[in-house]
């Protein structure tokens, strides 16, 4: 996640309106609970950010262009998505807990409305007994999705998250051993994220190489981009991917 202070959005509106959404009981305990669970949501969460891709808008939005592009200038890697579905992330095949979700675009003043449509579903679950303890799981539940909801301004991005909340499976004890592979230092601070092998996996019916999954590269809409275009084809070719497709967008780059 490129700034873990999205989460704020959602977790402190909850905050906000705790007692009203669990029911306008005062939870002992529930301050205590927060203090872990925010640290470990902004902190232990690791995010893969990807943007839905519609064959209806080939071009891309001129807003993306200009926002993660240099103003038009980079490139779009078009991925097959069917290795990436919820049915195929599974512990079991990749030995770590990926959370898989569209992200949800809510205004601040929807944000109880949504939190109680979220409750409607966390009541239902199984696990959840006793009145106090259920009440605290289900306010932990809820925070958790923080993640996952940002300011509907951003709405046009149609965000998909992969999610690694390895935080929040401390808490609850029910943390692997999945270790981290990979550390940068950016702007005088260390950062840490895992790294998942582009490679196949027999054994799990699992087949994630670059030459499987990538679909087509295309080239942003700033001038010069027949000769970025051609870089890139030579790039693709060395690295025995010249059969991916390479385009270019034709978004007026106003």
């Amino acid at each position: 996640m490129n700034d873990t202070a999205e989460c704020d959005h959602f977790f402190d509106e909850i905050l906000a309106n705790s007692v009203q959404l669990l029911g306008n009981v005062p939870l002992p305990g529930l301050e205590e609970i927060i203090a872990h669970v925010r640290p470990a949501i902004r902190q232990e969460t690791f995010v893969s950010s990807w943007c839905e891709y519609f064959d209806a808008e080939p071009n891309g939005k001129l807003s993306m262009w200009r926002s993660y592009a240099k103003q038009g200038t980079g490139v779009g890697l078009v991925v097959d998505s069917t290795q990436m579905l919820p049915s195929q992330l599974t512990p079991q095949k990749i030995n770590f807990h990926v959370y898989s979700t569209t992200v949800d675009y809510i205004r601040a003043n929807r944000t109880v409305a949504h939190a109680n449509d979220a409750l409607r579903r966390i009541a239902s679950l199984p696990e959840l007994s006793s009145t106090l303890v259920e009440k605290l799981q289900m306010a932990v539940f809820l925070l958790a999705k923080s993640p996952c909801i940002k300011h509907d301004g951003f709405s046009e991005e149609e965000e998909v998250r992969f999610l690694y909340m390895k935080g929040l499976l401390n808490l609850f004890g029910q943390g692997d051993q999945y270790e981290i592979v990979h550390s940068i230092h950016s702007q005088g601070t260390e950062k840490r994220f895992y790294a998942f092998s582009l490679q196949e996996y027999p054994l799990f019916d699992f087949d994630f190489r670059i030459e499987t999954v990538l679909k087509k590269v295309v080239i942003g809409p700033a001038e010069g981009k027949e000769e970025r275009a051609e870089r890139v084809s030579q790039m693709l070719g060395a690295h025995r991917l010249g059969h991916v497709k390479v385009e270019l967008c034709d978004v007026p780059l106003r």
